[in-house]
């Protein structure tokens, strides 16, 4: 094969990577990539980059959901992108695209390696040059090429691939060279932790005149393997794993068993055949919170992928048995590559996508490239040329294919649109929706969206967490702009503000039961973001006042027992303030009008809710208000001792002063206003433009001087 042919044919193939793949530079970030990227202030410095490797909270900024991935290379590789390109897309995209590039160009070669020797030269090359470009145009690589989160996929297989080329000639430099590389590329994602198997079976297929001596193949399998078990030791020592998990799960066993995790592996092995031979539409990931997992192993998805299994290692196996290792890496080398993505050994979130497939395609590409060489070796010219045709065709329509799937990932719009058209059905375009028309301001809309996805999703506490967190951020651009004030019909003041409290504690509410019911792991929960929750619960219910302080109570009461429950952690300053604070708000409550048994009720409630906020306190519900607010005033001073920069109880301080002072003569009123003008004038100096405080403190200093 001449130069001149070898580089055309290289050239073939980046043009159709480009052709396939460069509508996606224009794209912007989408689902994950806000919480890997754009919201992740670790890889917004280079500054501490071990950072990435010994801190898995580096991976993401989630807040309130467990370190999941580690993935340190990644992230590594985003912060360089962070240093390079800033939070412009499209350089983000590139390095997307450069890195398939890459990976076509390497599976060029390898299927190159597997070829010549065994085929005639221009069969092999054009065989290896077809497969290559259609490994480069397939549309299921258009998730790893245009979602930026996706990178993992990319560059744990340029490192791999890689690793098998350096690895095609023996010797010891050679072999550690590719160990660091494998080593590497693990640290990039999980996949690659199947390389030291897949090795053994790429040098199989390898024409007998360039295989490695066998001496030299299982020599480098063990050093991988040993490679590949220090990464596990690595993993385990960075990222323990959760006592309720299974070893290095990112999620507990769908339905709670291995059997059930075996049967939703075996249905996507149908879902991928379909993606794969009939790629078409737009097939979004299956997620164990969202799809279910079959119930019985006689459902025809489970069928279909036992029959996909078991044709795979009968034929692989045969492969194997009669010296046909091109055969053998393509079916055996296929299942391997598909088994860290399967969820049959570690329970995923996600139990198949078209990412996962990425790690796949280079063996059936060195199948499909044996058999057109083979094809091609028998034919005439005429017909050699026909074969390349027909092969050129099917390219050209896999790209028009990649390009029509690109577009979805260009926003979280066009996204979550192409999801729910392609899936009517699946829960998660209905979540994505939600999130982008919250973020747009379109509440109503997005309540809507989020109402279809909990008909489907009853106990997922994160969405009802979120949507309480969303309602009251709402709640509070409302008040605090002074736009949306005005503009607001004047009912709506009242009425609106409130309205989104009452939502916010819904959702908490419905966050707190989902939890308790399905279980933090299977309601997609952690500890964090049931705190989180919490809080959130607890100030909405204060923002809102009246009868909702006895919610504000119970959000108080639970985050102050998991504080008690964590070791060596004390009860909290804020939940003991609030106790404090709570009792306060009780006390200056405006007594209730009487109009009827409804209002009566209302009393009654308010009266209870009193003495159990009194009683947390420990005052004497039978006090009066004046005499409950001069038994507060030492828990006051006792906070104020602990923490003297807590503002929150120092105003609260002064409006207990304030209301008292009203009451009271003589050597009493003399001590309150001298208490409430050394606090107005802390808080006064802190605050030199609150004209209010201002107002307030010369009122006081008049009222002394009289």
């Amino acid at each position: 094969m001449s130069r001149r042919a070898l580089w055309t044919c290289a050239g073939f193939v980046v043009v159709f990577v480009v052709f396939a793949h460069a509508g996606g530079l224009d794209g912007g970030f989408v689902y994950d990539d806000h919480r890997f990227i754009e919201q992740n202030e670790a890889v917004a410095s280079l500054a501490h980059p071990l950072r990435f490797f010994t801190d898995p909270g580096s991976a993401s900024a989630a807040q309130g959901i467990r370190p999941d991935v580690w993935r340190p290379l990644r992230t590594f590789h985003f912060a360089v992108d962070r240093a390079i390109f800033g939070l412009a897309p499209m350089g983000w995209h590139l390095a997307n695209l450069a890195l398939h590039v890459a990976n076509a160009l390497l599976v060029w070669v390898l299927l190159l390696r597997i070829l010549s020797g065994a085929y005639a030269p221009r069969a092999a090359l054009g065989a290896a040059t077809l497969c290559a470009a259609l490994f480069a145009v397939h549309p299921a690589t258009v998730e790893s090429v245009a979602w930026v989160s996706s990178r993992g996929d990319l560059l744990a297989w340029t490192l791999v691939l890689l690793a098998f080329e350096v690895l095609h000639r023996p010797g010891a430099a050679r072999t550690a060279l590719g160990a660091v590389l494998v080593a590497l590329a693990c640290l990039a994602k999980e996949s690659a932790v199947v390389a030291f198997l897949l090795l053994p079976l790429r040098d199989q297929a390898l024409p007998a005149a360039t295989r490695p001596p066998p001496r030299t193949t299982w020599a480098r399998t063990l050093v991988l393997a040993g490679v590949t078990a220090a990464y596990f030791a690595a993993r385990l020592w960075v990222m323990p794993s959760s006592g309720d998990l299974p070893l290095l799960a990112q999620t507990s066993l769908p339905d709670g068993g291995r059997a059930a995790a075996a049967r939703g592996a075996l249905a996507s092995l149908g879902w991928y055949l379909r993606v794969l031979f009939v790629p078409l539409g737009f097939p979004f990931d299956r997620n164990v919170y969202t799809d279910p997992i079959p119930l019985g192993w006689g459902e025809p998805s489970v069928v279909l992928g036992l029959a996909v299994l078991a044709g795979c290692l009968v034929a692989g196996t045969q492969g194997l048995l009669r010296r046909k290792g091109a055969q053998a890496f393509a079916c055996l080398g296929a299942l391997i590559a598909w088994v860290p993505a399967s969820s049959l050994l570690v329970p995923l979130k996600a139990f198949a996508a078209e990412r996962f497939l990425y790690p796949v395609l280079p063996c059936l590409a060195a199948g499909v490239a044996v058999g057109a060489a083979g094809v091609a070796t028998r034919l005439s010219p005429r017909g050699r040329l026909v074969l390349w045709g027909a092969g050129g065709a099917v390219v050209l329509a896999l790209g028009l294919l990649a390009q029509e799937r690109t577009r979805p990932w260009h926003d979280e719009a066009t996204l979550w649109a192409a999801v729910q058209r392609d899936e009517p059905m699946n829960p998660r375009a209905y979540e994505g929706l939600g999130f982008l028309l919250y973020r747009e301001g379109h509440l109503g809309e997005a309540e809507r969206a989020f109402s279809t996805y909990r008909e489907f999703q009853p106990y997922d506490g994160k969405v009802h967490a979120e949507l309480a967190a969303l309602f009251l951020k709402d709640y509070y651009d409302l008040s605090t702009t002074a736009e949306a004030v005005s503009a607001a019909p004047e009912r709506d003041r009242v009425e609106a503000p409130r309205f989104l409290l009452r939502q916010s504690m819904k959702e908490s509410r419905a966050a707190m039961e989902a939890w308790s019911r399905a279980g933090l792991e299977r309601a997609r929960g952690d500890r964090a973001l049931v705190r989180s929750n919490l809080e959130g619960w607890r100030e909405a219910a204060m923002e809102h006042g009246d009868l909702a302080l006895a919610e504000a109570r119970v959000a108080n009461e639970l985050l102050a027992a998991d504080d008690r429950t964590t070791p060596g952690a004390a009860e909290a300053y804020a939940e003991r303030r609030l106790r404090v604070v709570l009792a306060s708000l009780v006390a200056s409550a405006p007594p209730p009008r009487r109009d009827g048994t409804a209002d009566l009720r209302r009393d009654l409630a308010r009266r209870e809710l009193r003495a159990q906020l009194l009683t947390d306190v420990e005052i004497d519900p039978a006090l009066s208000n004046p005499m409950v607010k001069d038994a507060l005033l030492p828990r006051f001073a006792a906070l104020l001792a602990e923490v003297p920069a807590d503002e929150a109880v120092r105003r609260q301080r002064v409006t207990v002063h304030l209301e008292a002072v009203e009451a009271q003569s003589g050597e009493t009123r003399d001590r309150t206003l001298a208490a409430l003008e050394t606090d107005l004038a802390l808080l006064a100096a802190a605050h030199p433009a609150d004209r209010g405080l201002a107002q307030t403190l010369a009122a006081v200093r008049a009222k002394r001087s009289r």
